[in-house]
């Protein structure tokens, strides 16, 4: 259980951060359904949109982080062993 947890954040991490490779800035649009994390992660404008530019190390510091915690779910024993 332990080693697909550690193994799927690892997956999302490494992805985020590729992802991220590509994008220079977000744009979040408000919904009507309330306030969420974008509160907190930008300030919005009149128009009910925010942006997001997150810095130039993000995508390095997921896409490696990620892999580092991939290999260590490789490494994890197999459980009963």
């Amino acid at each position: 259980m332990m080693r697909a947890t550690f193994f799927a954040i690892g997956i999302f991490a490494v992805l985020t951060g590729l992802l991220l490779f590509q994008v220079d800035q977000v744009v979040l649009l408000r919904t009507p359904a309330g306030d969420g994390l974008g509160d907190r992660l930008a300030s919005w404008r009149s128009d009910d949109s925010a942006t997001v530019d997150p810095p130039d190390w993000l995508p390095y510091s997921l896409a490696s982080t990620g892999m580092v915690t991939i290999l260590y779910a490789l490494a994890l024993p197999k459980r009963g062993t």
